[in-house]
């Protein structure tokens, strides 16, 4: 995950990662960080406290935009 860098130093840095196999997430400004972080905690919870072992990954997975709506909503208040 990359942090507020400059655009020169954020291209050298994502080429060198897509060089040695990694995908790059540019995850934005610097106080997005401490969502960074949780998501470490979530990784070494996953890996350590539920013994799912150093070969635990996340996998993220984009999903098509929903074609109507099933559950909830607005809806105009009758209160007045």
């Amino acid at each position: 995950m990359l942090q507020e860098t400059t655009n020169k130093l954020e291209k050298q840095l994502c080429s060198l990662l897509l060089e040695i196999g990694f995908l790059p997430v540019d995850s934005g400004v610097l106080r997005n960080a401490r969502l960074v972080e949780g998501l470490g905690d979530f990784i070494r919870l996953i890996m350590i406290g539920q013994q799912q072992g150093s070969y635990a990954t996340i996998s993220v997975n984009v999903l098509p935009a929903a074609q109507e709506q099933r559950l909830g909503g607005r809806q105009a208040s009758a209160l007045k």
